[in-house]
């Protein structure tokens, strides 16, 4: 990936708006009754800009070696971890704990580097049975 600047300035604020009113549109998710072990996860939807290729989405496929989810395409991300004291590991003052867990994962599993990224929002939280 390359440095573009068609994710900044005056593009980057028409992409924003024009996100917040598509997502506007969409129903919300159903949610399913939490579970005593739920545990909350995130994800990462990164747009990039590859040299001669031009601007995308950038996801992964899981191993075909895993237990769950094995050869489907995904974006990263992952589940919340809190310390031993119930501390969020992940916490950040400037970040919600699901930025930062995004944030987190993306590098574990792509090696993409949170100073390299631009939070520009997130979608409403619901629960799942994933």
């Amino acid at each position: 990936m390359h440095r573009c600047h068609l994710f900044e300035g005056a593009n980057r604020l028409r992409c924003i708006e024009a996100l917040q009113k598509q997502a506007q549109r969409l129903p919300h998710p159903v949610s399913v009754p939490a579970s005593a072990d739920h545990r909350q996860a995130s994800v990462l939807v990164p747009f990039c800009v590859l040299k001669d290729v031009g601007p995308g989405l950038l996801y992964t496929v899981r191993s075909g070696q895993l237990r769950s989810h094995s050869g489907q395409v995904s974006f990263p991300g992952g589940v919340r971890e809190l310390n031993s004291t119930g501390r969020d590991c992940d916490f950040d003052l400037e970040l919600s704990w699901a930025a930062a867990t995004a944030l987190r994962e993306a590098e574990e599993e792509i090696g993409l580097s949170a100073g390299r990224v631009d939070v520009w929002g997130a979608h409403r939280s619901h629960t799942s049975h994933l």
